[in-house]
């Protein structure tokens, strides 16, 4: 067959709510679609509607793996919960586009430097709200999660999130000036929530720079 169409009843809230993912490899067909209570709904409105927890191999990378694999987590646990964060997020990446469009053009001299101060505006304003929530979830996760921890693999190390945004709000007009070369000589945003640091120590010993699989799976759980 060439399609695939899953389907799945939740309780929430008190009533039934139908939930339906379609996928298509046919060409004249939309290739997904997502549905509730049986009408289609955009993927960022399906987002947080069945909250499951899920462990597999592939968690192992929030603790193991590049920034990037720990900043798609916090964004997936954040966006289920907070539908603003969801929405500064989807902005982000349009913002992103966009500048990332005008340093090209800057680069090849068909724009001009000037041009991105209303863009610098913009991911400014969008990147505030993104840190503030993402620093709060840190401070969330490494108060909870120590202890759980402990309990977990029996060891009494203190687990701690650090979260380094590289576009602070106190120092934003700062930073993107002084990367604007680089930024042009690149043609793209070298930083802003998209590249912020997040990692993970325990007692005191940075995780991503040698931790074990029991450490690791331990502190995914």
């Amino acid at each position: 067959q060439d399609f695939a169409r899953v389907v799945g009843k939740i309780e929430r809230d008190g009533r039934a709510v139908e939930l339906e993912l379609f996928l298509s490899a046919r060409k004249d067909v939309y290739p997904k679609t997502l549905k509730i209570q049986k009408v289609t709904r955009r993927a960022a409105e399906f987002l947080g509607q069945l909250k499951i927890v899920l462990f597999s191999p592939e968690s192992m990378e929030i603790v193991l793996g590049s920034p990037y694999e720990r900043r798609r987590f916090f964004d997936f646990v954040l966006s289920q919960i907070d539908r603003g964060y969801l929405r500064d997020l989807i902005l982000l990446g349009k913002i992103l586009a966009e500048r990332n469009r005008l340093l090209e053009a800057i680069a090849q001299g068909v724009a001009r430097s000037e041009e991105l101060s209303v863009w610098n505006t913009q991911l400014k304003e969008v990147s505030a709200p993104i840190e503030k929530a993402r620093m709060a979830f840190s401070a969330y996760i490494s108060h909870d999660a120590s202890p759980l921890y402990t309990e977990i693999a029996d060891d009494k190390r203190t687990l701690e999130i650090i979260y380094k945004p590289t576009l602070p709000t106190d120092r934003a007009d700062e930073i993107l000036e002084k990367m604007r070369e680089r930024e042009v000589q690149y043609h793209t945003t070298l930083v802003g929530p998209q590249r912020d640091s997040i990692q993970l120590f325990l007692g005191g010993k940075n995780l991503q720079q040698g931790a074990s699989r029991g450490e690791s799976r331990s502190v995914v759980f």
